[in-house]
C-alpha cells in the first residue's frame, strides 16, 4: 500500500471541466480545504448515466437488479481500475468521498428515477460517498450576476436550452464569474508566473485610472517589449477580467482576495436558492439534495424548465460553513 493516509478526501468529477479550472480554484483560493487537487480529484470522463450504469454491472445480480437504498459500493476500488495509483485502497482510507455531476436532462439516457437511486446511494460523504448535481451543467455556477440576487433567486432554463451546445455560451457571457473562474488561461498567464503572482497580489484601488495604471505598470515591467498600443490594449483586459461585471471590489483589495470574496458569496447564494426550493427558512439547515432533485424533476415535467442552481459549491459549506464568511 502506498503512504495515502486514513482522513484524506476523494473526489470524482465527471470530465476535465469540473477539474480544471472549477475545483483547482476553489482548491487554490481556499487552502484550509487541505485538499490536494493534483492526487485527490479524479475524472471519470463521462456523465452521470453511465456511472449508474457501471454501478449495476459491479454491484447488480445476473437480472440487473441493485438495492440502490442498502447496497456498499466502495468507490476507491472502482476507481483503481482506471487509476493504479488506487490500487489498495478502500474508502475507509477516506475521510471524504465526493461526487460532482451534471443533471443532463438533454441526454438521451435520462432517467429520473436513475438519478433518484444515485442521490439515494450516494447522500454520505462519509461512507458511500456524497453526490452533488449540477442544474443543468457544471457552467451553472457562472450563470449568476452577483449584483442582482433576487433575479438569481428564481432564475430558471427552459428545457430547449439545456443542451450543451446551447447552455454553455449563455452562462459563461452571463457575468464576469467564468472569467473570474478562468483568468489564468483568459490571459495566457501558464508561462509568466511573476506576471501572474503580481497581478494577483496588487492592493487595487477602486478609482478605476489608477487601478489601470497599476495593471499597467505590472505589465511593463514583465514585457517593456510592448508598444503603446499593446500595453493599452493588454491592460483594457486584464482589467475587464478582473472586475468587469461582478460585485464590486474593496479598496486595496488584491485579486487573491476578491476572488475568494466572489465565491464566497457566490456560495451563499447558491445555498440560499437551495434552502428556497425546498422551503427551509434559516441557513442553518442542511440542503437536502434529494429534495432538490424531487423539485427539479418536478419542474421540468410540468413547466418544462428547471432552476439554475450549482449544488458542487455547496461541498465548501459541508466542509466548514466558515469557509463561506465573507
Amino acid at each position: 500500500m502506498n503512504n495515502r493516509k486514513k482522513g484524506l478526501t476523494l473526489i470524482l468529477v465527471e470530465g476535465v471541466d469540473e477539474k480544471d479550472p472549477f475545483l483547482k480554484v476553489i482548491c487554490h483560493t481556499f487552502p484550509k480545504l487541505k485538499i490536494d487537487y493534483e492526487k485527490e480529484v479524479y475524472t471519470f470522463n463521462t456523465n452521470i448515466y453511465h456511472l449508474y450504469d457501471e454501478l449495476v454491472k459491479e454491484y447488480g445480480d445476473e437480472n440487473g437488479n441493485l438495492d440502490w437504498e442498502q447496497t456498499d459500493v466502495d468507490l476507491p476500488v472502482l476507481l483503481s481500475r482506471e487509476y493504479p495509483e488506487l490500487k489498495g485502497f478502500r474508502k475507509v482510507n477516506f475521510k471524504n468521498i465526493l461526487l460532482c455531476f451534471d443533471y443532463d436532462c438533454h441526454d438521451p439516457h435520462y432517467s429520473p428515477e436513475k438519478l433518484d437511486a444515485m442521490q439515494k446511494l450516494f447522500s454520505d460523504s462519509s461512507d458511500n460517498g456524497k453526490l452533488y448535481l449540477n442544474y443543468p451543467m457544471l457552467e451553472s455556477y457562472c450563470h449568476c450576476d452577483l449584483r442582482e440576487k433576487e433575479a438569481f433567486l428564481d432564475l430558471k432554463v427552459k428545457a430547449k436550452e439545456l443542451t450543451g451546445e446551447q447552455y454553455k455560451p449563455l452562462a459563461k457571457s452571463y457575468s464576469n464569474l467564468y472569467r473570474i473562474f478562468n483568468i489564468e488561461s483568459k490571459l495566457d498567464l501558464s508561462k509568466e508566473e511573476k506576471l501572474r503572482e503580481a497581478l494577483f497580489d496588487i492592493e487595487y484601488s477602486t478609482e478605476k485610472h489608477q487601478c489601470l495604471s497599476d495593471i499597467r505598470s505590472q505589465v511593463y515591467l514583465s514585457h517593456p517589449e510592448y508598444s503603446q498600443k499593446q500595453l493599452n490594449k493588454f491592460t483594457g483586459k486584464v482589467y475587464s477580467c478582473l472586475f468587469h461585471k461582478t460585485i464590486a471590489y474593496k479598496e486595496k483589495e488584491s485579486f487573491l482576495q476578491f476572488r475568494r470574496r466572489t465565491i464566497q458569496t457566490l456560495v451563499q447564494y447558491h445555498q440560499e436558492k437551495a434552502l428556497v426550493m425546498i422551503q427551509k427558512e434559516t441557513l442553518q439547515e442542511e440542503v437536502d439534495m434529494q429534495k432538490i432533485l424531487s423539485a427539479q424533476n418536478e419542474l421540468l415535467r410540468e413547466k418544462e424548465h428547471i432552476y439554475v442552481i450549482n449544488t458542487s459549491l455547496l461541498f465548501l459549506i459541508d466542509f466548514n460553513p466558515r469557509l463561506i464568511e465573507v
